[in-house]
């Protein structure tokens, strides 16, 4: 908000936008907003329509004044639910359709334009007691009591890529929300609505938070408490149809009750270990997992006392009867889409290049070991040049080239086509793929999904065994089993650390996953980020120190063939450093 004053108390325009650095906005924008500003004398602002960087039309394009009912609904969902509904979702201002020009009290501070006379009328520009939220509340509610007009105009279309600062599950954005809010209530509430208001909104807030915590605990557990429950079910039926038709021993039906929880817990661990919950979802792995975990069940079995070993084909046939009931639910669960099935895990990642020729060579030619050169399938023309060996489709069928060649990410050449053909073609596409855009004398791509650029991150985990899944968890477990060992194992190793209390610290910092024991420093670029390092990885030597390039070659091959013997090795070798490097 201080900045923003700044720029206006200087500014010489009739008009002030204010615009955030994470949009993009048509070329006509300009030329629609201030035609219609000019046609409506009492218009103070105009907001135009938006949408974020996935196509998805942005809901907070208009909004109306907050009321505690309003609020409330908003908090809870219940306007996501009722997206239609003027009563549901009044917040969002429902009554007026998405392509309606209209009054409104509350338009988006990420590009509003407004007459900076009339502003200056109703009390300058943002209030600065705000942080990050409700100056634009309290600027158009300003406006609104001075008697002047706030326009959604939707004859224009923008995009707004929400970055870090929107994140909407983290304790710092509520409690800067509820902050903002506060003010905001105390400025245009009376002192017993504005109470109400605030408990209302407190209260409602800490539900959603713990609502939150437990639908995200539940996303990550949820395939494995289907199976758990799968295992369970099933082996209570195969003992059943084990003891009293296959073998005849109804005596020992008791004793295979009592061990079912401990096979659940090996299959179940072993599945873990096994990346059978690793996304994307791999058959292969849920297999595998389930037929390493029987022959550990069957291992273990042995150890048993004599009355609980009642047969060994029971035991076998139940871990191969799970393997194939948990294969066919996930099967089951793909084909309702409700999770992503791949073979073996490997997703082939696909991008094109919506550009004409020119362009499309001219890139290729700047960026020959740009990480999208190598899933690049080719280009999208913008022009009429089909038979070039490169092009796979016009961009007048854009959809239907997308969905013959599952196209997971398209890039917009901005030189080959305006933005407002960008903001039109990404609107036909969206739910189906993720954008990006490059602009001309500009090395990196413009895009935003939410805070990830998806073909960046399928690269690095395509090309660097430190970012899959299975090397994050084992690097994990790695670091938990040493810290564990060095803790119990001090009294015998004080003599090799010279200052106790660093080496106290780095095992602290390592079980709490601040930092991991082996690993590269983040400032190399193009590497998967990992956590601050206690070790590198190499043996370091007293006499000698690599220089930076040296360093970051063999970061960049620890990253790509990591293993967690190479952690074990270096930890070793480097192991009289420990209190040293913390």
């Amino acid at each position: 908000a201080k900045a923003n004053n700044q720029a206006v108390h200087i500014s010489n325009g009739e008009l002030i936008h204010f615009l955030n650095p994470d949009t993009v906005i048509p070329e006509d924008f300009y030329e629609k907003s201030i035609d219609f500003l000019e046609r409506h004398p009492n218009a103070a602002s105009v907001g135009p329509r938006i949408i974020d960087g996935l196509g998805h039309y942005a809901i907070d394009s208009k909004k109306s004044f907050p009321t505690i009912k309003s609020s409330v609904f908003k908090i809870l969902g219940l306007s996501k639910v009722f997206p239609k509904s003027p009563y549901w979702n009044a917040y969002y201002a429902a009554d007026i359709g998405e392509f309606e020009t209209a009054k409104v009290d509350i338009l988006s501070g990420c590009c509003l334009l407004i007459k900076k006379e009339m502003m200056m009328s109703a009390g300058g520009s943002f209030d600065e007691s705000y942080f990050m939220y409700c100056e634009d509340f309290d600027l158009c509610q300003r406006v609104n009591l001075k008697g002047f007009d706030n326009y959604y105009f939707p004859e224009v279309t923008m995009i707004h890529y929400k970055g870090e600062s929107t994140k909407k599950l983290t304790y710092q954005y509520l409690d800067t929300f509820y902050k903002a809010m506060t003010i905001f209530v105390k400025k245009y509430y009376s002192p017993f609505w504005g109470r109400l208001y605030l408990l209302s909104i407190r209260s409602v807030l800490g539900f959603r938070s713990i609502f939150f915590i437990f639908r995200f605990l539940f996303s990550k557990l949820k395939l494995f408490i289907l199976d758990v429950i799968l295992l369970f079910v099933l082996s209570n039926m195969i003992k059943n149809f084990w003891f009293e038709k296959i073998a005849m021993l109804n005596e020992y039906s008791q004793a295979f009750t009592q061990t079912i929880p401990i096979f659940i817990a090996i299959w179940s661990f072993s599945l873990f270990l096994n990346g059978a919950y690793d996304k994307p979802i791999s058959l292969f792995k849920a297999g595998r997992g389930m037929i390493i975990g029987t022959i550990i069940v069957l291992a273990w079995y042995s150890l048993f006392p004599l009355e609980y070993r009642y047969s060994r084909g029971v035991v076998l046939f139940s871990g191969m009867t799970g393997a194939i009931v948990l294969i066919l639910a996930r099967i089951l669960l793909s084909f309702f889409h409700l999770i992503t099935l791949v073979p073996r895990g490997q997703k082939k990642y696909k991008s094109a290049i919506v550009s004409n020729k020119d362009d499309y060579q001219e890139f290729l030619n700047s960026s020959p070991t740009h990480s999208f050169i190598e899933t690049n399938i080719g280009r999208i023309t913008t022009e009429k040049d089909l038979q070039e060996e490169e092009v796979i489709g016009s961009l007048e069928n854009i959809q239907e080239v997308q969905q013959l060649f599952e196209i997971n990410e398209i890039v917009f050449m901005s030189q080959s086509l305006s933005y407002q053909d960008i903001i039109h073609h990404m609107e036909l596409c969206k739910d189906k793929v993720f954008f990006n855009i490059k602009a001309p004398y500009v090395s990196e791509f413009v895009g935003d999904h939410y805070g990830k650029n998806k073909q960046e991150n399928q690269y690095i985990y395509q090309h660097f065994q430190i970012a899959t899944a299975e090397g994050k968890r084992n690097k994990r477990i790695f670091d938990v089993i040493m810290s564990v060992f060095l803790f119990f194992s001090f009294p015998f190793t004080l003599w090799i650390q010279k200052e106790p209390k660093k080496y106290w610290k780095s095992i602290i910092d390592v079980l709490n996953g601040q930092k991991t024991w082996i690993g590269y420093e983040n400032e190399v670029k193009g590497l998967p980020p990992i956590k601050k390092a206690i070790l590198p990885p190499f043996k370091i030597q007293s006499t000698f120190q690599p220089s930076v390039w040296q360093q970051a070659k063999i970061a960049q091959e620890y990253a790509k063939y990591y293993s967690v013997w190479d952690d074990l090795k270096y930890l070793i070798l480097n192991f009289s450093y420990l209190s040293k490097k913390s």
